[in-house]
């Protein structure tokens, strides 16, 4: 971690980056470092019903929020941030509600596509899940706003080990049916306990502010949020959970779980790398793009830092994937290395350009944003399908990796073009001639 102070210039910015990073790195070494004794408690199969259960979360997680939690760094006033908090927690409990009275309306509408075995405890878990994981995550942004940033990297520190012990108690006891499950919904309890505790201590003073008059005027002024960016949204993370919930029905729960495994030591943690980047970018970019109309420079200095930093370990996953999860986790997850050695190219461009893609909502270009991922959707549904009328995840693994290096590329060169506003680009055209 020395390494990466030396590399990025000594800023508020660039600290609170690392301190952010030091936090993912730690919390997600703690998932990796316990996966040899998991994979050992558990079997594939077990992963992937995690992984459908995690995918439904994500998804319908998307629509309790209303995409709100994006609006709380926006307002210049703590007191009028704290009224979006509190929007988007009652609309947590509001779309859980209805999505509990949908399931028990319709209690077998997954056995048309699962065994018993594999949906009766997700179906069970998936409500309370949405109403802890979706209010850990707003949580978080507000964490961001007040700037607590050794609290956020310690929330996720905490979150992942209470998680991983849970996980080995489960599976060695057997207790529990599914102990993934169990661990993972209670390791986000227990972390949003912590983090409550926190912010009643040092936000106290702004719960007072909150009010029914104000949490309605917040969620109007706010519209767009729900209006253009839970569409895309939406789309976005169906199409990032799709494999995890098509791979059960198309090639069976066993090759989900070598896929989920993949995704829990490859591209989950150096995504949330990523993403800890990415709330810092996006805080301090909305700032300066507020104050001066562009964002152009610090844009370029973080793809440039993330573009140097990624080289050398995406190089060697790409090298020693097949043997590395061989040796770790057994031999029957040598597959998992196998996947990950064709996923690695997209992971790469997805880790460099998802950060920066903040860029078009700061901006304000949610329509351009909404488009990408309609593309996306589709050209992911199609990799998947052709897969499955070839009955070949290679094949289908191969034409992911092509359709989202498609989406990330178009992404970064939009992003790169919308930092800066157009009247500011209009107007330095006009100088230059």
């Amino acid at each position: 971690m020395r390494s990466l102070v030396k590399l990025f210039p000594k800023s508020d910015y660039f600290q609170n980056v690392v301190t952010l990073i030091s936090g993912t790195v730690v919390s997600q070494a703690i998932l990796i470092l316990a996966s040899p004794v998991l994979t050992r408690i558990y079997t594939p199969s077990d992963f992937g019903i995690l992984g459908i259960y995690v995918s439904l979360i994500a998804i319908i997680g998307v629509l309790a929020t209303g995409q709100y939690e994006f609006a709380i760094l926006l307002p210049k006033k703590d007191d009028e941030a704290i009224n979006i908090v509190a929007l988007c927690l009652m609309l947590i409990f509001i779309v859980t509600a209805l999505f509990s009275i949908f399931l028990f309306l319709f209690p077998d509408l997954l056995g048309k596509y699962y065994t018993k075995e594999d949906y009766k405890e997700i179906l069970f878990f998936v409500p309370i899940g949405i109403v802890i994981v979706c209010s850990f995550r707003v949580h978080t942004f507000w964490l961001n706003r007040i700037k607590s940033y050794k609290m956020l990297a310690f929330s996720r520190m905490f979150q992942s080990g209470s998680r991983v012990g849970l996980n080995i108690f489960f599976g060695l006891t057997h207790l529990v049916i599914n102990g993934l499950i169990w661990g993972y919904t209670l390791g986000f309890a227990f972390a949003n306990i912590v983090v409550c505790f926190f912010l009643w201590k040092t936000s106290r003073k702004s719960f007072k502010a909150i009010s029914f008059f104000d949490i309605f005027s917040q969620a109007k002024n706010h519209i767009n949020f729900p209006k253009f960016t839970i569409s895309s949204n939406l789309i976005q993370t169906t199409t990032l959970n799709m494999p995890l919930i098509l791979f059960p029905i198309a090639f069976g729960a066993t090759v989900s779980g070598f896929y989920v495994l993949t995704q829990r030591v490859t591209k989950i943690p150096l995504n949330m790398i990523a993403k800890s980047v990415g709330n810092v970018y996006r805080q301090k970019a909305s700032q300066i793009y507020a104050e001066e109309g562009t964002c152009k420079e610090i844009f370029l200095s973080t793809l440039k830092n993330l573009f140097v930093i990624s080289i050398i370990p995406f190089g060697l996953l790409y090298i020693f994937a097949p043997y590395l999860f061989a040796l770790l986790f057994g031999e029957q997850w040598r597959i998992s290395g196998e996947y990950t050695q064709i996923l690695i190219i997209s992971y790469w461009i997805q880790f460099i350009v998802h950060p920066l893609s903040n860029t078009l909502l700061i901006a304000g270009k949610q329509k351009i944003h909404l488009v990408i991922q309609i593309i996306s959707f589709m050209t992911i549904s199609t990799a998947i399908y052709i897969g499955f009328r070839y009955g070949n995840i290679f094949l289908a693994l191969i034409l992911i990796v092509c359709a989202n290096c498609i989406k990330y590329i178009l992404q970064l060169i939009l992003s790169y073009y919308y930092c800066e506003d157009m009247f500011i680009k209009k107007e330095k055209l006009a100088l230059s001639k």
